[in-house]
């Protein structure tokens, strides 16, 4: 066995330029099969962590103003004691955060005004909305009191700066109108005008502002998004609602609207259909060109040294043991391309996120909730790969080895 590794090795080095090309067509290969899981799963990270717990919650629960308003506080309080009690006593429940959100309000500096809308996030929400954007300016990971964060394309075109004082104007949840000054100590950038003229606030400081006890959503995280509809069910039910025959859609009772991210025809639906067949039909392709590819080079390789194999066989080396130079002359070839694929791919994503993700264009954002998209590597797929680049060359060189069993010695050497 010994002798036959050395022999394969011997033939990687000299046959350099066959070997050149396998290793170059199985390393592109591998690296862009490799690239579009790591896409995959930067996506479907995003849509989990990001899209549907930033923007829907896996299951949402949202109160209108009546029950808000600071003149229901004691029935008020009392149903939000009881939604605690039920999602800290439900282990499907990973999280839960209050949010505050503002639609029209108006923003004012220097004379100009822009409407808004605010959202008021809790300290340990921070960071969801730092890993979302990219922070240019200033920081976003201490929104407190009447400090407040703005995209870049608010702050371009009203001249704001960090540091700058702005006034917010809004009808609050009992009527009245609320003007006050803000400071901007941070400034995101905004990859759509979907979260252009978005402000975000601490959530203490935007129900002061909004003049309500209670959260206007609350968000609720799962361990398992698989048992999204089994818990939005056990909500309503413990919520006192009666036709748990019929959960689809967003249910709206007693001053209560509560839904799933499954129920909303927007962003969070149609990126997990995006991700879930668009990608593995990407994927899909991926892998039957790399294994026409990779064939056709084995093959061709093999062909073009047919009197090498006569040369062997004249030498006095069985055609099994012809055969088992070549396959390890194979693997060895695979083996070095997958580390050079591993290493390329893992520089490459590393580079990607540490320049804060793949920038795709603002229209990627009404397909994956952003247009940064920041790529992982799974072992799954690493492991994936290393079937592809092993068992494809793998494969080819057997079935042409055993179209040349047959052939006769001096057939080989006379091939031209």
């Amino acid at each position: 066995m010994r002798i036959f590794i050395i022999l394969a090795i011997r033939n990687v080095y000299k046959n350099y330029r066959s070997t050149l090309l396998n290793s170059v067509g199985i390393t592109i290969c591998a690296i862009i099969t490799l690239f579009i899981f790591s896409l995959s799963n930067g996506i479907e990270s995003q849509i989990i962590t990001r899209s549907i717990n930033y923007e829907s919650g896996a299951v949402s629960i949202s109160l209108d103003k009546k029950i808000g308003s600071t003149q229901n506080k004691s029935s008020g309080d009392s149903l939000l004691y009881k939604l605690e009690n039920l999602f800290n006593n439900d282990n499907r429940i990973s999280k839960y955060s209050y949010r505050i959100i503002i639609n029209n309000a108006f923003l004012y500096y220097n004379d100009n005004s822009q409407a808004i809308n605010i959202t008021g996030i809790g300290e340990d929400e921070i960071s969801l909305v730092t890993d979302m954007y990219t922070m240019i300016k200033g920081r976003g990971d201490s929104i407190q009191n009447k400090n407040i964060v703005i995209s870049n394309g608010l702050a371009e075109l009203y001249n704001i700066g960090i540091g700058d004082n702005c006034n917010i104007m809004l009808q609050s949840i009992d009527g009245s109108i609320n003007f006050d000054e803000y400071v901007v100590i941070g400034i995101f950038r905004n990859t759509s005008n979907m979260n252009k003229f978005i402000i975000y606030m601490n959530y203490n400081e935007s129900k002061i502002l909004y003049n309500t006890n209670l959260p206007t959503n609350i968000l609720i995280s799962l361990d398992n998004i698989d048992n999204t509809k089994d818990v939005k069910k056990t909500i309503l039910k413990d919520l006192g609602y009666n036709n748990l025959a019929q959960v689809e859609g967003e249910i709206k009772f007693n001053h209560i609207n509560i839904s799933s991210y499954q129920d909303h025809l927007g962003f969070a639906k149609s990126i997990a259909s995006f991700n879930k067949y668009g990608m593995l039909g990407v994927a899909s392709f991926l892998i039957l060109i790399s294994f026409v590819g990779i064939w056709s080079m084995q093959v061709e390789n093999i062909n073009e040294r047919k009197k090498e194999v006569g040369a062997l066989l004249s030498f006095g080396f069985d055609r099994c043991s012809v055969k088992t130079i070549f396959i390890y002359e194979t693997l060895f070839i695979s083996f070095v391309s997958f580390i050079i694929c591993i290493l390329f791919s893992s520089i490459a994503i590393t580079l990607i996120n540490l320049n804060n993700g793949l920038y795709l264009g603002d229209s990627a954002s009404f397909i994956f909730g952003t247009a940064i998209v920041n790529p992982e590597l799974h072992f799954l797929d690493i492991f994936l790969v290393l079937v592809i680049v092993t068992i494809y060359p793998l494969i080819a060189s057997v079935f042409s080895l055993s179209a040349i069993h047959k052939t006769q010695i001096i057939n080989l050497l006379n091939d031209k």
